[in-house]
């Protein structure tokens, strides 16, 4: 990709300076409008998404409902984590997720208007720090899961990400080849659910070496937590390694062994709990996921789904739902 100024650049700093204050969209319109320019080449670094959902780390902050104080406060802790204070934080991305307006052309980026409040207000708050709107990030399959939210669509299917350079209009580092610098991260969105979406795209910022500091939405419709919680006490589940490691996102895979393997009984296979983790997570690794990447909505939802309260298009039985996993795997390409 090639960028346009008008000012001569002499010095290899200058033009990485260059470089990250213009995207495509500003070489179109310079060529648009006939202006004589000298050009300089931006490389993108190749962003990826992971072959495998990342974990959650266990001391992510709790989902805040867009409060700006607390959410300043939070960011500001969780900065401290890396030994950073917000007078010394060069630039905090802010970033929702959005379909790609080539292949959801009806979509509507309702996002876009969080990102820009969020960011008008942050820069009040710490003037020092350069807020981004990381608008280009967006998805690019399609999942329809605004219309299903269903266990087996959240756990075996994931949103894969590209840049649309178009959407971008602040200068965003993180993309570009050869950029060094730690970058850190805010996502937001209007609603969330099982926190599927933020996972994910903490997942993909993180792989490709940015920090997530927090997770922002308007609406919270259940539990405000990212983080797997205890909600039952199972002192008859005693599970083995890794599944008890307390220093993991583990903390509510006794209450989903414990429903797994009464499950089993229903169809007249005894599994343990420890055997019944080890076929899930065995099951969850042929889709990229993992039991330690689990939100804690999506455990929720499916101790709901094989407890039969879903309804009866969702409910099924832990062995059912083993089979979707096996059915959801793709199959392997021939050469």
């Amino acid at each position: 990709m090639i960028v346009a100024t008008e000012n001569v650049i002499n010095t290899a700093e200058s033009t990485s300076l260059m470089c990250a204050l213009f995207t495509r969209a500003s070489v179109l319109s310079g060529f648009a409008a006939g202006q004589a320019a000298f050009y300089f080449p931006i490389i993108e670094r190749p962003l990826t998404s992971p072959p495998q959902k990342l974990e959650i780390r266990t001391d992510f902050p709790q989902i805040q409902l867009i409060n700006y104080v607390s959410l300043m406060k939070v960011i500001e802790d969780e900065l401290a984590k890396q030994g950073v204070k917000i007078t010394e934080a060069k630039r905090i991305n802010i970033v929702h997720s959005w379909k790609h307006p080539e292949d959801h052309s009806d979509h509507y980026n309702g996002g876009k208007d969080i990102v820009e409040s969020i960011k008008r207000e942050m820069s009040r708050m710490a003037p020092n720090v350069d807020w981004i709107a990381a608008n280009s990030i967006c998805e690019t399959k399609k999942l329809e899961r605004s219309f299903c939210q269903s266990s087996i669509k959240a756990l075996a299917e994931h949103q894969v990400f590209e840049i649309y350079e178009s959407a971008q209009k602040d200068p965003f580092p993180f993309i570009l080849e050869g950029h060094t610098e730690q970058e850190y991260f805010i996502i937001v969105d209007h609603a969330v659910e099982q926190g599927t979406t933020f996972s994910n795209l903490m997942s993909y910022i993180t792989h490709n070496g940015g920090v997530v500091l927090a997770v922002a939405t308007d609406y919270i419709m259940k539990g405000p937590s990212l983080v797997q919680q205890k909600t039952k006490e199972c002192p008859d589940i005693e599970l083995l390694a890794p599944f008890n490691d307390s220093t993991r996102n583990t903390a509510r895979l006794p209450e989903l062994a414990e429903v797994f393997a009464e499950s089993t009984k229903s169809e007249g296979v005894n599994y343990t709990p420890q055997e019944c983790m080890v076929l899930f997570e065995e099951h969850l690794q042929l889709v990229g996921n993992s039991v330690f990447a689990m939100t804690d909505g999506e455990c929720r939802r499916l101790i709901d789904t094989i407890e039969g309260k879903r309804g009866e298009k969702e409910n099924q039985t832990f062995l059912q739902f083993l089979d979707s996993l096996s059915e959801a795997v793709p199959a392997p390409t021939i050469h």
